[in-house]
């Protein structure tokens, strides 16, 4: 493979790379917005639900974080996982963010029927 096809190939990796964080970052902001049409399209675009963004944050911990209950539903029935920890340490998973550092009761419930728990975190 000559320089020019080297070239080529690593343009289009990086095109389609910057493609991907554009669209994890609309997905977040959706996400932390309550906008479900928007996270429930992107997901079905084919983004994985428990996908992380730089700092570790998934769909769900945005949409925990904007308190945000039909996002939270909709990310739960589509399997996102409510033990997921951020890059902020184990502990810092959307359970715990709901029941313990935003005080969120009936999002932190909604958590803990999908098997949110306190305990050890789980990617």
């Amino acid at each position: 493979m000559g320089f020019a096809e080297q070239r080529k190939i690593k343009e289009l990796t990086e095109t389609v790379l910057s493609e991907r964080e554009r669209e994890l970052e609309s997905l977040c902001r959706a996400a932390i917005r309550g906008e479900t049409e928007q996270v429930a399209s992107a997901l079905m675009s084919g983004i994985d639900v428990n996908v992380q963004d730089a700092e570790g944050m998934s769909p769900l911990h945005w949409a925990v974080w904007g308190g945000q209950e039909d996002t939270v539903r909709l990310l739960l029935a589509l399997g996102a996982n409510p033990n997921m920890p951020s890059n902020e340490g184990e502990h810092a998973t959307p359970y715990w963010h709901a029941a313990k550092d935003f005080g969120m009761p009936e999002i932190a419930e909604l958590l803990r029927e999908a098997g949110g728990t306190l305990g050890r975190a789980s990617k």
